[in-house]
């Protein structure tokens, strides 16, 4: 695997876990669920009400995909 497409494997990998991460903090405000964070050197417990609402539908969009190994070999950029 060369370093171009290292990176596009990291912006894919880096673009799931954001999104993933926004939908678990999505569901566990909508199940009234707590949540664990690190804040200042402690863990707190933060409750649903106090969950960030984030906008997965905006996070999508933001981060545009990355472009498949085969269209860079034919010198194409699907993602921008």
């Amino acid at each position: 695997m060369d370093k171009q497409e290292m990176k596009i494997l990291h912006e894919k990998i880096d673009k799931g876990v954001k999104i993933a991460v926004a939908k678990a903090l999505d569901r566990h405000r909508r199940l009234g669920e707590s949540i664990a964070i690190w804040r200042d050197g402690e863990v707190v417990i933060l409750p649903p009400e106090e969950i960030p609402v984030v906008d997965i539908e905006v996070l999508e969009a933001l981060t545009p995909p990355a472009p498949l190994a085969q269209d860079l070999a034919r010198g194409e950029d699907s993602g921008a």
